[in-house]
């Protein structure tokens, strides 16, 4: 090897030992903390694995392959590019303010009690706010543009005291107070570029009265927090859109099926969607609606307490709780009394009844959430399909809701993603019960046609009945118009049936009636109609070329039913057709037809029974 590679080659050995411990501390920091801190992991690693290729390399002869070539120049440019965009790691403090203190006096007090910055803290309430000293583990502040990000603080707000400054930089989303950049639905503050290393941050926090979120401090590059702000607005508005959709969906299907439970299903996802534009900040930091601040307290009681409502309301609807499970209908119910009487005292203006109710409402939060998808699955269970739905798209929401509940009380800590994670389990939750009403909504449509033609169908015979051939007569007179063709009512009487019924019984009758309706229907040609008309009379509509086939038919009709042979009386009697004959003029309505065709009936049974008549013009 030349003396110039070799020189080189020592360099990178040197290098090497460098940057180890760097990427020893890396690793030692980098999980949990940020994405950034594993992208550094990575490309120190890759600096380290061209310089050791270079290292393998040595020898006679030595050169450089064109990857071992890419490999350094990797190596040597993005290693640095990596360590300035390197995030420091804090060691975070806490401690309550007093009496307005400035931060200099807390901090010659001494007694800051640690936390750790990148898992969710419950800052305390206190009058004067809650005093956070930021500082860094080891290491430099890097020269990069730098944010550092309050994350889940939308109500209330935090002021910086940065080294060397008198007055505080005070940034908060509800009141508009955010400063520099915005949209994550967190406050932002800018840090300068030349801090010390061993310089400590101050933050202040103010918590709101009533809302008193966990709270995760994170540094971040300037790219890197408008590449996260990009999604997080894109996707949240992608979720809320949907949302939207589908409630105005909601709306359409109730005024058209004036069902209920599509009336508490978009009240429920429209409070949604008010709850988590306000607890998101997206209400602040992308709508820019800060006059809504005033009110949110108010708001947010309301919308939660219609919200559950709601809710309870559209289970018991949706899932017929009351056909499958009575008895839980009345524990979701007596739900919907406690929850809504106790977050009725708390708002009134009592601090005691307000702090039993901010007591509560996250146990009754956990319990309804433990409640309705129980009721659904007992539902389901019993018979109930639309439990299942139910069932499907609630129980991912409600378990992000009940572990974001419980990071009250310190539990999953760790899992910082579970405010976003609520859009897109909101928006699967209202796509899985769109799904099922529109599923409920065909069953209501299937329903309907079959109760609509079981009113159009006589239930003994099997014929339309009087209704559906007033519905079905006249179209049949126009398509019949279109082809040149005619149209003839028959009406037909079976004669002595009274007779039929004293000697033999009703249920004899019945199958008579059947018989004969099964004879007119194998008789009647298509396209024509066939109906009972009432008691033992019927009607039928042939639709023919000529007027002589017509009587034919009537003819065959006559003879197929005296052919049955059913006896009528004790002397051997049997059942006949009495039948009369009437062309349908273009004058006439339907209703003048029949009554033509009845009336040559009765010319029938007075001359005689079983034959048939026509009507003078025909």
């Amino acid at each position: 090897m030349s003396p110039g590679s070799r020189l080189y080659a020592c360099h990178l050995t040197e290098a090497v030992r460098e940057l180890a411990p760097v990427q020893t501390a890396l690793q030692r920091y980098g999980r949990g903390h940020s994405f950034i801190l594993r992208c550094v992991s990575v490309r120190v690693s890759t600096r380290l694995s061209a310089v050791c290729c270079i290292r393998r390399c040595r020898g006679p002869g030595f050169r450089l392959s064109l990857r071992t070539w890419l490999l350094l120049w990797i190596g040597l440019c993005v290693a640095p590019a990596a360590a300035a965009a390197s995030v420091p790691i804090l060691a975070d403090e806490w401690e309550p303010v007093v009496e307005q203190a400035s931060p200099l006096d807390v901090a010659a007090d001494g007694s800051y009690q640690t936390f750790d910055p990148t898992r969710i803290h419950q800052i305390e309430r206190n009058p004067n706010g809650r005093w956070v000293r930021l500082r860094l583990a080891e290491g430099r502040w890097p020269a990069v543009p730098l944010l550092l990000v309050v994350e889940r603080t939308v109500f209330g707000t935090a002021a910086l005291w940065l080294p060397g400054n008198a007055v505080p930089v005070t940034a908060g989303i509800a009141d508009s107070q955010q400063v520099g950049l915005s949209g994550i639905g967190a406050p932002v503050f800018e840090l300068p570029q030349n801090l010390a290393a061993d310089a400590s941050l101050y933050l202040n926090f103010y918590p709101h009265p009533t809302h008193a979120p966990g709270v995760r401090l994170s540094v971040e590059p300037l790219a890197d927090y408008l590449r996260r702000n990009a999604v997080w607005v894109a996707g949240t508005s992608a979720c809320l859109a949907a949302m939207a959709m589908m409630m105005a969906t909601a709306l359409v299907f109730l005024v058209i099926l004036r069902d209920r439970a599509y009336l508490f299903y978009a009240v429920y996802l429209s409070c949604f969607i008010v709850l988590q534009t306000i607890t998101s900040g997206y209400l602040f930091t992308v709508l820019h609606w800060h006059s809504w601040a005033a009110v949110v307290g108010i708001v947010g009681k309301l919308v939660t307490v219609l919200s559950v409502i709601s809710a309870c309301l559209f289970l018991l609807a949706f899932t017929r709780m009351r056909e499958f499970a009575p008895k839980l209908q009345r524990v979701v119910l007596g739900y919907v009394v406690l929850f809504g009487l106790v977050l009725g005292l708390g708002m009134l203006p009592v601090e005691s009844l307000m702090h039993l109710a901010r007591v509560a409402l996250n146990p009754l939060l956990a319990f309804g959430a433990l409640l309705l998808p129980t009721a659904a699955l007992i539902a389901w269970r019993s018979g109930s399909r639309y439990g299942g739905y139910f069932l499907l798209g609630w129980v991912p929401l409600m378990a992000v809701t009940f572990a974001g509940s419980m990071q009250t009380t310190g539990s999953f800590a760790d899992w910082a993603w579970l405010d976003d994670a609520l859009f897109p389990a909101g928006a699967f939750e209202g796509l899985v019960l769109a799904i099922g009403l529109a599923d409920r909504a065909l069953a209501q449509r299937r329903l309907f046609r079959e109760a609509e033609q079981l009113s159009m169908v006589d239930p003994l015979t099997g014929l339309i009945n009087r209704r559906a051939w007033e519905a079905q007569f006249q179209p049949l007179v126009a398509r019949a118009g279109h082809t040149g063709q005619r149209v003839y009512v028959l009406f037909a009487d079976l004669d002595h049936f009274k007779s039929l019924n004293d000697h033999f019984g009703h249920r004899t009758g019945d199958q008579a009636l059947i018989d004969v309706a099964s004879v007119m229907r194998r008789i009647v040609p298509p396209p024509g109609l066939v109906c009972r008309y009432g008691g033992e009379e019927f009607v039928a509509a042939l639709v023919v070329d000529h007027g002589s086939v017509a009587r034919t038919i009537a003819e065959t009709l006559r003879a197929a039913v005296a052919s049955l042979s059913i006896p009528v009386d004790a002397a051997g009697h049997t059942l006949t057709l009495s039948i009369g004959l009437a062309r349908h003029l273009r004058s006439n309505v339907s209703e003048e037809t029949v009554e033509r065709a009845d009336n040559a009936m009765y010319r029938a049974k007075a001359e005689g029974r079983n034959r048939v008549m026509e009507m003078s013009g025909v």
